[in-house]
């Protein structure tokens, strides 16, 4: 009799427990349901999912998504005033133009020439009608990189060049210079080749990278130490007087007026990867 009471005990015990299981597990599965119906139900299903999918789908979904463009640290409002009350007739979206023209010309100089083509790539950068000239440091930065390449057996690549945005990153005016540093954001398909296999970057996935430009302007070259940096100073076109003073419109000694060259009388001088 004693046994039969304690199966009985133990039986309703069970089924108890089991009720209260049942009720909790209804309860929250009509609270998963109405959750599931909200914003926030619906986001927390497709995180799940995601964390659920297969991992090597969505590793390469990540792999192959395009990277966003670099941005740049564009001061374009603070120096802009101060670089037209030096240069009043200077336009400055040809000057940014024409030195996005001058590093294009530049990556592919590079790559024209270590890739076997006979070029001179200083003769090709420097002295192109209408557009920036370049200094002696610039030729050389492209030549020191050409050479280091060549020795090395390597050939490298810069293809589908697009730059998204150029701003201002600094101004400076030294005794005698004057010296714009641009930056931008550029992006290519970027990548080193040694025989014939890709040692270096991807042909396949575009890589962005943010490049500072230096211009310099010597407006009064008496006043400069160097006899390189005297080179590149500014001169008249007519008589071949130096050009001394910000914002000079003409001519001191044969009266010639200057406004048509005032981008010509900025120079690429160097380039490089921030």
């Amino acid at each position: 009799m004693e046994v039969l009471i304690v199966l009985g005990v133990i039986i309703f015990a069970v089924l108890i427990g089991g009720g209260i299981i049942l009720y909790f597990v209804n309860k929250a599965i009509r609270a998963v349901r109405n959750a599931s119906n909200s914003l926030a139900g619906q986001v927390a299903t497709r995180i799940v999912e995601e964390i659920l999918d297969d991992d090597d789908h969505v590793m390469g979904d990540t792999v192959n998504r395009p990277a966003e463009p670099r941005s740049i640290s564009d001061m374009t409002s603070a120096y802009a005033p101060s670089i037209a009350r030096d240069f009043p007739d200077m336009n400055l979206s040809q000057l940014i133009s024409s030195a996005e023209n001058a590093l294009c010309s530049a990556l592919t100089a590079i790559q024209k020439a270590s890739t076997g083509e006979n070029i001179d790539a200083a003769r090709e950068i420097a002295a192109r009608p209408g557009e920036l000239s370049v200094t002696d440091d610039f030729e050389r930065q492209i030549g020191n990189r050409i050479d280091a390449l060549r020795s090395m057996g390597q050939s490298e690549f810069f293809t589908d060049i697009r730059i998204h945005q150029t701003g201002i990153h600094a101004y400076q005016k030294n005794e005698g210079t004057c010296t714009i540093t641009f930056q931008s954001s550029v992006e290519y398909y970027h990548y080193i080749k040694q025989n014939c296999n890709i040692i270096n970057g991807s042909d396949r996935v575009k890589k962005q990278e943010r490049y500072n430009l230096e211009l310099i302007y010597i407006f009064d070259d008496t006043k400069i130490g160097s006899d390189i940096t005297k080179s590149i100073a500014a001169n008249c076109p007519n008589c071949g007087a130096p050009v001394k003073g910000l914002g000079k419109r003409s001519c001191e000694y044969c009266g010639t007026l200057l406004k048509t060259i005032d981008i010509r009388i900025w120079k690429m001088n160097t380039f490089s990867v921030c």
